[in-house]
């Protein structure tokens, strides 16, 4: 059984926990999220990055096209800030999600640290440079052990489908990580798909980190696959009696976000069994077992 504590602090409490030799107790976990997908997921003896988007890529990328990309908050760091990593984890080859401007020098930085990434996406991978000796790539269906104590299972993600390559390697991928106190799942982006709530019913997850920004016709038009909503990331967690949920992906593009209003009215009316939070900077999130 856990329980999940917030407390909130400024935003350089993540720039003192990176630098801080103080690590989490064995009995839990703390996490912090980055913007969009991203989050920094730290164990006793194990330190975690998922999805980090800390640069301007995709403004510049899309400067004076149909739907601008320009931020709509900082960066909570630079990838030069994040320091004493072990794995960095990418999800899909999306631009938000494996950023040709943070991984090289995250990598660089942390030079013992390994990514870990879809199979599918080598090429990706070549592209930015990162050494041969800190790459990892996997697909869905194995298992990896993360340091000694976090193993970590690689499944199938839909955004909006699931998708191969021409090898039968899949393009998007979640991470169900495991301890001996809490397991944490990280969909990647994903919607509900056939066969999802098998994989994640024998996990007895304790943390979901599901994207929230939803999906519509108007995207799909142009070509933006989208997430769960937020009232289908809720029900995830309950049928999958996962006790938390931080819902993320929102507030970084305009085109591509949970309105305040859609958040107020669903989280307004839910009163299920799920600690619903959505994901804050500046807050530092304390998985705790008390097994």
């Amino acid at each position: 059984m856990t329980s999940l504590l917030s407390t909130l602090s400024f935003n350089s409490s993540l720039h003192r926990h990176i630098s801080s030799s103080d690590r989490p107790t064995e009995d839990s976990v703390h996490i912090f999220w980055l913007g969009q997908a991203g989050f920094l997921i730290d164990y006793p003896d194990v330190r975690i990055v998922i999805d980090p988007y800390l640069s301007d890529y995709l403004a510049k990328k899309y400067a004076g096209k149909t739907f601008s990309h320009q931020r709509m908050m900082p960066a909570p760091l630079t990838a030069h800030e994040l320091s004493n990593i072990d794995f960095v984890l990418c999800t899909h080859r999306h631009s938000d999600h494996m950023d040709p401007e943070t991984l090289p020098p995250l990598m660089q930085h942390n030079p013992d640290a390994l990514l870990i990434y879809p199979a599918a996406e080598e090429e990706s991978v070549n592209r930015m440079g990162i050494r041969p000796d800190q790459r990892w790539p996997v697909n869905a269906g194995e298992c990896i052990e993360l340091g000694a104590t976090v193993s970590c299972k690689v499944i199938q993600a839909a955004h909006e489908l699931p998708e191969t390559d021409e090898k039968g390697r899949h393009r998007f991928l979640g991470y169900l990580l495991k301890s001996k106190k809490a397991t944490v799942y990280h969909s990647g982006d994903c919607i509900p798909y056939n066969g999802l709530l098998e994989e994640l019913l024998p996990a007895h997850i304790d943390l979901a980190l599901l994207p929230v920004n939803g999906r519509d016709d108007l995207r799909r038009k142009h070509n933006i696959p989208g997430n769960f909503h937020l009232s289908e990331a809720i029900d995830l967690c309950e049928n999958c009696d996962i006790p938390h949920l931080i819902g993320h992906h929102h507030g970084m593009f305009a085109f591509n976000t949970l309105s305040n209003e859609e958040a107020h009215s669903v989280l307004g009316r839910y009163q299920g069994k799920v600690n619903c939070r959505l994901s804050r900077l500046s807050t530092q999130y304390v998985l705790v077992s008390d097994h």
